[in-house]
């Protein structure tokens, strides 16, 4: 009888740490699609020199995030570009609050390979 209501009460751990874990993978996931979508959109700044409708467009459609600039002066051809994407997480176990996932990456304007 004791053993059995060890294991009942023992669930409760197990299905609290399956879904940290499962909150942890989806955020892993998260990130590698924000990565991802950083690269392509760090190429085509380069190109463009700067964040426009497009690069906007293709974030949002790739990975469902939002980009950011970090630069606040004018950019000019070899400077380089900050920038970052972010996508909330409404995590199950985790937090209350959603969870802001943020990468930030850089381009040097007008940089071509």
């Amino acid at each position: 009888m004791g053993s059995k209501l060890g294991f009942l009460l023992s669930l409760f751990f197990v299905i609290g740490l399956m879904g940290l874990s499962g909150d942890l993978a989806s955020i892993q996931a998260i990130q590698t699609s924000l990565d991802a979508a950083g690269i392509t959109a760090a190429r085509r700044i380069a190109l463009v020199g700067g964040i426009d409708g497009e690069v906007r467009a293709l974030v949002e459609e790739e990975c469902g995030g939002s980009i950011v600039s970090l630069e606040e002066d004018p950019v000019r051809i070899g400077d380089i570009y900050r920038f970052a994407i972010e996508k909330e997480y409404q995590p199950f176990v985790l937090s209350q609050e959603p969870v802001l996932v943020r990468i930030e990456r850089s381009a040097v304007i007008g940089y071509l390979d």
